[in-house]
């Protein structure tokens, strides 16, 4: 398998078993038959981060330029493969005049598997120096009720905007953490559920954990119920 998430927006029959043969090449972290109201959509892109859209051309119901923008315009900045059951020259030309990073059609094989390589081979290079380290800041209170949350909140959300990089705010307070209150996190899960699930993280699962409607900060928060009872998760 490739190190690769895909959202799957496929609305013909023959399109999705055209595809079945390849997609154990990649992670599929979600799939529907178009896209729909544009902000859910929008909402679970951001929350889940594809690497790849693949995208059915038949599936469109507005200019194709205007979809493929919306979809980039999250986070992530996912690539978009537009899929057509044929080579037909008009679907070509607008594939490409909207910003496609591909067109690609049936029987899928070395082509799309040649897209997505290059797709990991740009991540890659996009990535920043892996040796380039973080600093850890530990905030502890003498006693519960002293500010250390409203606090610890406040840092987190200056450091993410002056500095300019990624910031992670995880509340240890395991029996009565209330980052989460303060700063409104909209993830349903806990540092409880990825200590329960070390075994399965990565990119696309750390993304699910935390909450980051700040640009720069993730939060994670500390379990809704008392002594750190994990939630579990569904894959």
């Amino acid at each position: 398998m490739l190190p690769v998430t895909a959202t799957l927006i496929l609305g013909r029959k023959e399109i999705w078993e055209a595809l079945q043969p390849w997609l154990h090449e990649v992670r599929v972290l979600f799939q529907q038959s178009e896209i729909g109201e544009w902000r859910p959509f929008l909402e679970r892109m951001e929350r889940m981060s594809p690497d790849v859209v693949l995208l059915d051309i038949a599936t469109i119901r507005e200019p194709l330029a205007d979809t493929i923008r919306r979809i980039r315009a999250i986070s992530a900045r996912p690539a978009v493969f537009v899929l057509n059951e044929a080579p037909e020259p008009d679907a070509i030309l607008q594939s490409l005049r909207a910003g496609a990073n591909e067109f690609l059609y049936p029987p899928f094989g070395d082509s799309l598997l040649t897209a997505l390589q290059r797709v990991v081979a740009d991540r890659e290079r996009a990535r920043p120096d892996r040796h380039q380290g973080g600093r850890t800041l530990g905030f502890v209170s003498a006693k519960g009720g002293c500010g250390a949350t409203t606090i610890v909140s406040h840092v987190a959300a200056d450091l993410a905007r002056s500095c300019n990089q990624k910031v992670l705010l995880a509340d240890l307070d395991l029996q009565s953490g209330l980052v989460g209150f303060l700063l409104k996190a909209k993830s349903a899960y806990s540092v409880a559920d990825a200590a329960a699930n070390l075994h399965r993280m990565d990119g696309s699962y750390w993304r699910a954990l935390v909450s980051n409607g700040r640009p720069n900060l993730e939060v994670i928060t500390a379990p809704s119920s008392p002594a750190g009872k994990a939630t579990s998760m569904v894959k």
